[in-house]
């Protein structure tokens, strides 16, 4: 007889009550972790804006992406991927003394492997959409189309492009737990396993990040209608210490928004791969 793996179908609230108790509950652990990447961070994401022009990147660019912001963005690849390897490796083998020597710089390598590759592969479709978006709505405005029309068009494109990288990024998510655990775990096998949890998965993001986020928005927007009531928060340049409030929350709020995705994915992994290895026969 042929073996064949279960399909596993992963509970969603009940992983992400398990991620918010990991997380939460264990605050000072996160701390004692993060720490140093979180200063690295905290150092990037303010030193720039002090002490380098904020003139974008690229001229003319709709959206302004500046110096700072390139090296805001490389500092954050590093250190929340050294920081989500530790949580992941944490949260599979149960705390940071059960982890073998030497996993965790095969595993950091990983993660910026698949990082920068899901990174590069997203600007390539959103690239490939914007320039078919923009051929369309050349062709609609030289057939006559009013502005409301082409801004559809655009607005469609946008949003199945974020739902096409929401779900290729759900379906490849294993990567980077089996990364952690020291798992030789391909791209097709891990596409393959995730079948029917990718929803469950993207599900269990929203669920689990977005309460915490919006409650850390709305803390901050009180803060600073507080601190400067009746002042122009749109002023330029902003204050050393708006600078450093929003450096500081921002900063803290993406290393607890890694940790509730990191307790989320190793759930999923346990369930889906190691369960699976637990009920596969042994190999003769």
């Amino acid at each position: 007889m042929v073996w064949v793996p279960a399909r596993v179908k992963v509970p969603v609230m009940t992983v992400v009550i398990e991620a918010y108790r990991q997380v939460f509950g264990q605050l000072g652990l996160l701390l004692e972790i993060a720490w140093l990447p979180l200063l690295i961070l905290l150092a990037a994401s303010i030193l720039p804006d002090l002490f380098l022009p904020g003139r974008s990147l690229v001229a003319g660019a709709p959206l302004s992406f500046t110096f700072a912001d390139a090296v805001e963005a490389v500092v954050a690849i590093f250190c929340l991927n050294a920081f989500a390897v530790r949580w992941h490796q944490i949260a599979l083998y149960g705390g940071p003394r059960a982890i073998p020597a030497g996993l965790f710089r095969r595993a950091f390598a990983r993660f910026l492997i698949y990082t920068i590759a899901l990174y590069l592969a997203s600007l390539v479709l959103i690239g490939a959409i914007a320039a078919a978006s923009a051929i369309l709505g050349a062709s609609a405005t030289s057939a006559g189309a009013n502005a409301n029309d082409v801004f559809a068009i655009l607005l469609i494109a946008a949003g199945v492009a974020s739902a096409l990288l929401w779900l290729v990024t759900a379906r490849l998510a294993l990567l980077f737990p089996a990364a952690a655990y020291g798992d030789a775990l391909g791209w097709g096998a891990a596409w393959r396993l995730m079948r029917g949890n990718s929803w469950r998965l993207i599900a269990c993001g929203v669920l689990g990040c977005a309460p915490f986020v919006l409650t850390v928005a709305v803390v901050m927007i009180a803060i600073l209608s507080a601190a400067d009531r009746g002042v122009d928060m749109a002023r330029l340049p902003p204050s050393l210490g708006f600078l450093l409030l929003r450096g500081v929350i921002d900063t803290v709020t993406n290393f607890v928004v890694v940790a509730l995705g990191a307790s989320i994915l190793s759930r999923f992994y346990r369930r889906i791969v190691l369960g699976e290895r637990d009920r596969a026969p042994p190999q003769r």
